[in-house]
């Protein structure tokens, strides 16, 4: 008989043959039983959500994705299409498939990890870990002694794991509850470090201020329960929160090809209240130049456009590792109008909106033109945008 399984939020339909007796009599000379079933994925063109992309920013094509209940995949630039990376993991291991975030070694294009783990209720599974060294082959796990929200509020922040690229050894990682964590042997075990907030929101590791096996001099670090940005100067030992921003969860960070910081901003209808459907009110995009000050260079304020009964914030960020202050972000919740995506060249001083110039291509997938039902926004939820570091 034929068996089908939908893999939530994977994308995929899998399909197996099995024994030629169950089959109809027409069938069953062509389908003799050859030995156990043989599963494989078939795509089907969308669902779930995809919360995270991570370019290895100095090999060219090295791109993975990470989504809440979907597990990892790496993009495979010669057949264009998505290769799952954790398919193999057992029923007892499911809830790993919540990946909160993803980083690759700067120094080594083959090391790519992941922090992963679903929910943080009393009844789930333990946070783990996953490394590997050679691209997501195959890895090595490491239990974790907190637990991770992947498929829960604010997932779509980040990135919250990130290796120091001064010190392959060095990595950190943002928890959804329990603070930030320090590893320095290459996520073997860690460590927490002083931080005044639980939910970690992201870890940004400042590329032109460190030593080469001395580590970063300056390691920022975003906060959802007590919402700011904060910032390390003693290699990520202690931090401090930049009181020139708004007290609201740094969403994304990005440096420019200048130096420049760039972050965006989200808060919700009550203090600490994290991304979450309908939770957005409020939101901004800040940049800080070489003289050290903040400047808002938000595309469009909430109250410009909304219809006054709800806001939204701003997630989505990246910056040209080439061009100088050509930047793209997007919002999130946007739900009146439906989530726009902006890029400027002139480092935010003016923007271009991008949705009114881009369709959804459907042709692949027809069952899309009903989903769709006749509009075509840029969507919803858009929690990351990125350029491609080599072909921006």
């Amino acid at each position: 008989m034929f068996r089908r399984e939908w893999i939530k939020g994977a994308g995929a339909l899998a399909l197996a043959a099995g024994a030629a007796g169950n089959l109809p009599r027409a069938w069953a000379a062509a389908a003799a039983p050859t030995g156990p079933y043989q599963w494989a994925t078939v795509p089907f063109g969308a669902g779930g959500f995809v919360d995270g992309f991570v370019f290895h920013p100095r090999e060219p094509g090295l791109l993975y994705t990470r989504t809440d209940i979907g597990g990892i995949y790496r993009f495979d630039p010669s057949t264009q299409s998505w290769v799952p990376l954790l398919d193999h993991l057992s029923k007892a291991d499911a809830e790993l498939m919540g990946v909160l975030a993803l980083a690759v070694d700067p120094a080594d294009a083959n090391r790519v990890y992941a922090a992963c783990g679903t929910y943080t209720g009393e009844w789930a599974r333990k946070a783990a870990l996953l490394a590997s060294n050679d691209r997501g082959a195959s890895w090595t796990v490491t239990e974790l002694a907190f637990k991770l929200g992947g498929n829960e509020g604010g997932r779509g922040s980040g990135e919250r794991l990130q290796v120091d690229p001064f010190n392959g050894q060095v990595i950190y990682l943002g928890s959804t509850r329990d603070g930030l964590w320090r590893s320095d042997n290459r996520g073997a075990s860690f460590r927490r470090v002083k931080f005044p907030g639980a939910h970690v929101s992201l870890v940004a590791v400042d590329p032109a201020r460190g030593q080469a096996g001395s580590g970063a001099a300056t390691v920022y670090a975003g906060c959802h329960d007590k919402p700011g940005l904060y910032v390390s100067r003693d290699n990520g030992e202690s931090f401090e929160r930049d009181t020139a921003l708004p007290e609201m969860a740094p969403q994304r960070a990005a440096f420019g090809a200048d130096g420049t910081l760039y972050v965006t901003l989200t808060a919700g209808s009550k203090p600490g209240e994290v991304s979450n459907p309908g939770n957005a009110r409020s939101g901004g995009v800040w940049k800080r130049g070489a003289d050290g000050r903040w400047t808002d260079i938000t595309p469009v304020k909430p109250a410009e456009t909304d219809s006054g009964n709800q806001g939204f914030g701003y997630s989505g960020l990246d910056a040209d590792a080439r061009v100088p202050g050509r930047l793209i972000v997007s919002t999130i919740e946007r739900w009146s109008e439906g989530d726009e995506v902006f890029l400027s060249h002139d480092d935010g001083r003016s923007w271009t909106a991008l949705g009114a110039r881009s369709k959804h291509d459907a042709t692949p997938y027809p069952w899309l033109v009903d989903y769709l039902r006749g509009q075509d926004k840029m969507g919803h939820w858009i929690a990351d945008v990125k350029l491609d570091p080599h072909n921006p």
